[in-house]
């Protein structure tokens, strides 16, 4: 996540004549580079998990009894084909949603939270250009310790 927020910083940096974020037209841009960044294959994966969702919790099952292991992971990991688990996976939300977090074998938790990130990434830097980098960090980071 580090390596992540620092190589979008030094992009903005090296993009901010070319893209200034004060226009919305680049934080249109910086979105859907994001988002077609993530989503297409992450939607590939996110349909096979939920059509072999079975099969695997079958597998695990199986694993698990001849290791005589307690199941580790609740069988609605692998079977919730819901609609509402399929929207807040698409829409990388089910982070942001307890009930949704753990409803597919993926480990995706790290995805919901980058596309978080991006959603409020132009918005930082606009409050970093107008406070400066020092009282900006010191900003979020108390915001994020009153969080």
């Amino acid at each position: 996540m580090m390596l992540s927020g620092f190589l979008m910083v030094f992009h903005y940096q090296l993009r901010a004549k070319e893209e200034p974020w004060s226009e919305p037209g680049t934080w249109i841009k910086f979105w859907a580079r994001r988002f077609f960044r993530i989503a297409p294959l992450y939607y590939i994966l996110l349909t096979l998990a939920f059509a072999l969702g079975p099969a695997i919790l079958a597998w695990r099952t199986v694993i698990d009894h001849v290791l005589h292991l307690a199941p580790q992971v609740p069988p609605e990991t692998y079977i919730d084909v819901s609609l509402a688990n399929i929207a807040a996976h698409l829409s990388f939300l089910f982070g942001l949603l307890p009930a949704y977090s753990v409803r597919t074998p993926l480990p995706d938790w790290s995805l919901g939270l980058e596309m978080q990130f991006y959603a409020v990434f132009p918005a930082l830097m606009l409050l970093t250009k107008k406070l400066g980098w020092f009282r900006a960090a010191i900003f979020i980071a108390l915001t994020a310790a009153v969080i």
